[in-house]
């Protein structure tokens, strides 16, 4: 069995591709398998993937003959079929450093009490030009801090979803979420989907090294999710299926929403009494009656969540 499973879920992505997989072949450590999928592109991409067909690190190449709709029930779709001791989800339009899976091995093997180890990340255009260093944790006198888990949900993964890229983090096998709620979503899938796991007790290992490469461009689906608005909306379902997870007292639950909540305000901007914020708006006020005041709460007591961290 292998060490690791290297899942590439592709959709569309034939001009990064080849750069993708280049880059896990290429990688210092060579224990892995690599399994790629794409959910019916329509862009040459099958062409690309084909040229990979018998490579030996590469254990199985998967079609979708009809669009799944969601990122995410490919991630499902590839870690069914994966055996390694550690999982890689190596989104397809972006790319990594030649040692990433090296130093997070290393880590996993020497942490058992750990489920994810996960690292900075160079934000690059689509033309992989460096934009800048995104550190997702600010704590700059360490390379490498181990949170515990009830810390790291209420002080970072509630606020927001700080493994915002997959490419950036190995997670080990056992520790995966036995159910699969995270594929029900096309946007924030993978914030429950580490949530999820980080609930369940592993503790967390942030490697501050920018070994991961995250590629913004106007054809992502992060992108897409800002401009339409879907992102806001699956925000406060995440919220809640996270609430019942961890239960957190009432006064937490306000504090963390109105913190997301003043979050999407600013990025609105001007456009807050227009669509589709009208109806971001309207579905964060069908949960919450008084969005003035959750936003007031947050403002109030923000420091609150980080007591329930300890």
């Amino acid at each position: 069995m292998p060490t690791v499973s290297v899942i590439v879920p592709n959709y569309c992505h034939a001009p990064y591709l080849e750069q993708r997989i280049e880059s896990i072949l290429q990688q210092t450590f060579q224990d892995f398998e690599l399994i790629l999928l794409d959910d019916c592109s329509t862009d040459g991409s099958r062409e690309i993937l084909e040229r990979y067909r018998n490579h030996p690190k590469v254990s199985g190449i998967f079609y979708n003959e009809r669009n799944s709709g969601s990122p995410f029930k490919q991630w499902e779709k590839g870690l069914s079929k994966a055996t390694g001791d550690y999982v890689w989800i190596a989104e397809s339009d972006d790319f990594s450093s030649p040692c990433f899976l090296e130093r997070c091995v290393r880590i996993l093997d020497t942490r058992p009490d750990c489920s994810i180890v996960f690292t900075s990340s160079y934000i690059v255009d689509s033309h992989s030009r460096t934009i800048r260093e995104e550190a997702p944790v600010k704590y700059p006198k360490h390379k490498q801090i181990r949170f515990g888990s009830r810390f790291f949900l209420y002080r970072f993964l509630c606020p927001r979803n700080t493994i915002y890229n997959a490419g950036m983090a190995l997670v080990r096998r056992s520790a995966l979420p036995a159910d699969d709620n995270y594929t029900q979503y096309r946007y924030c899938g993978d914030w429950l989907f580490w949530i999820q796991i980080v609930s369940g007790g592993g503790n967390v290992v942030y490697l501050a090294e920018p070994l991961n490469y995250y590629r913004v461009h106007d054809s992502n689906t992060t992108a897409e999710s800002i401009v339409t608005g879907r992102k806001h909306i699956e925000t406060l379902r995440i919220l809640e299926e996270t609430f019942r997870l961890i239960d957190p007292p009432l006064i937490c639950r306000l504090s963390i929403a109105g913190k997301h909540l003043l979050r999407i305000r600013k990025a609105a901007g001007s456009h807050w009494n227009e669509e589709p914020y009208l109806s971001v708006r309207l579905a964060w006020r069908e949960r919450y009656r008084h969005p003035r005041m959750i936003m007031f709460w947050h403002k109030v007591f923000k420091d609150l969540p980080r007591s329930f961290a300890r």
